[in-house]
Formats: structure tokens, C-alpha cells, sequence
């Protein structure tokens, strides 16, 4: 299962936005509070994850299973020397109806106190499948509760289903931004504000508020999100698009 997102963003007549979205990649408004007010991001979007009530309901009636995957630590140690060697295995947890996050661990101790393995559940909730996949019986998991395609899963709840709303576009927007959640899941709302408000403002005085440039915005906001993923033992897929409501180069004008 790949787990492909979709987000759809459609202005129409009359100063309205059409969303449509399936899985977890979000859309915002920036709005200012008032004319010359703060910055604030509007969502525009749900996320359809496994520890959403509704959404945990539907894969539960239909047979899917939701928990995190553990991880084994087993300490080896040696009273001879006083010397402890520790290894990890990735393992998927046993499945109960709805897991915990990682927070959840049980211990084991072998041999007079020589041997502890460790088991803890780690990194997001998701949706496991059991599968046949070369001859081989294999646990699939998804950490989103509706995708584009992945119809092996369809059977025990996950939908293509998207969700829909309408906002009325105000005079108070200034742009939409839609993005991956390799990009929200390191970037919170406020730093996005922030790094937007720092770009704008480092503009020169003539070309302040409203003639700044949505493709290097976005190209910003990416490099930021990029930075904050070093040190983590995988990068996610990064995207960023930010279409202007006003001033120069806009899409729409209210």
C-alpha cells in the first residue's frame, strides 16, 4: 500500500474556494486578522488518520486492525564482565482493535536476569492488512485511514472517499497553501506563519505586503522543512504550493 494522497483546491465565481482532500496532505487560507492585523492559517482540510473516532470506527466494523509497530530491544548481559550488549529488532505488534503510540512497552527477563527484551510500540497508528506477497503472508500498514488506490485495503474499511467544503474567499485572504504532510509534520502552523511573515517583511518597502512571490515562498518553507527532517533516519516527500488571492500576480482578486 502507498498511501497516495489527494488535494484538490478549486476557486470559484462568486469568491468561493472548493475543497476536496483524501488522506493527510492539508490545505490552508492565510487570512489577517484585520488590514494590517496578524497572520493566521485557516485549515481547509481533514486528515483522515487512524486515530480519528469516525474514521477508526469505519475500519473497525469491517474488520481492519489499527496499532503501531513494535519495536524489540533485547539486553544481553554478561556478569563475568559487567558488560551490556543491546539489539533491536522492527516487529509488527500484536494486533489489538486500536493500539497506543509508543508509549505503550512490556518487559521480559530470561536466564537469571541475564537476557531483557524490551518490546515498545513506536511512530504513528496505522491500518495493517495481512496480505499474500511472494508466496509470503505479510502485514501491510497504512498510517492514513483514506488514499488514492491501495483497493487491497478497501476490504477491511480504507476509502477513497473524499471530504468536501466550501469557504467564502474575504478581503481579509491573502493565499491558499496546500501541502504534503512532509511538510506539516515538522513545520507547526505558527512556524509557517512566521517564516511567511519573516519573507514578506524582509522585502523592500515598495514591494511590502502584497508583491511578494509565491514560488519562493514555497521554495522557503521547503528548505526549512527539509532542515528540520536532518537527523531523522528518513526524510518524508516534501511539497509545497501557495497561490496568492491579491496584489500583484495574484490568481483572484476580491
Amino acid at each position: 500500500m502507498s498511501g497516495t494522497t489527494l488535494t484538490i483546491v478549486r476557486i470559484a465565481q462568486q469568491g468561493r474556494i472548493e475543497v476536496f482532500n483524501v488522506g493527510d496532505s492539508p490545505a490552508y487560507v492565510g487570512r489577517r486578522k484585520d488590514p494590517n492585523g496578524e497572520l493566521e492559517l485557516i485549515k481547509l482540510t481533514v486528515d483522515h488518520k487512524p486515530d480519528d473516532e469516525v474514521e477508526s470506527e469505519r475500519i473497525r466494523i469491517q474488520g481492519g486492525k489499527i496499532y503501531s509497530k513494535a519495536v524489540s530491544t533485547t539486553t544481553t548481559t554478561n556478569d563475568r564482565s559487567n558488560t551490556t550488549n543491546i539489539s533491536s529488532t522492527n516487529n509488527t505488534a500484536n494486533a489489538n482493535d486500536i493500539g497506543g503510540s509508543s508509549s505503550s512497552c512490556s518487559q521480559t527477563k530470561k536466564n537469571m536476569n541475564d537476557i531483557t527484551t524490551r518490546t515498545c510500540e513506536q511512530g504513528p497508528l496505522r491500518v495493517w492488512y495481512q496480505c499474500n506477497m511472494d508466496n509470503e503472508n505479510k502485514s501491510i500498514g497504512l498510517a492514513m485511514t483514506r488514499s488514492i488506490g491501495d483497493t487491497l485495503a478497501h476490504k477491511i474499511g480504507v476509502s477513497c472517499e473524499p471530504n468536501e467544503l466550501q469557504e467564502i474567499i474575504t478581503s481579509s485572504d491573502e493565499f491558499v497553501l496546500l501541502a504534503s504532510d512532509g511538510l506539516t509534520d515538522v513545520l507547526s502552523s505558527c512556524d509557517i506563519i512566521t517564516i511567511m511573515e519573516e519573507y514578506i517583511s524582509s522585502l523592500p518597502p515598495y514591494n511590502y505586503k502584497y508583491e511578494w512571490d509565491p514560488q519562493e515562498a514555497a521554495k522557503i518553507l521547503v528548505s526549512y522543512a527539509r532542515r528540520r527532517w536532518r537527523g531523522c533516519d528518513h526524510i518524508d516527500d516534501i511539497t509545497c504550493c501557495i497561490v496568492k488571492l491579491k496584489g500583484k500576480d495574484c490568481f483572484f482578486a476580491v
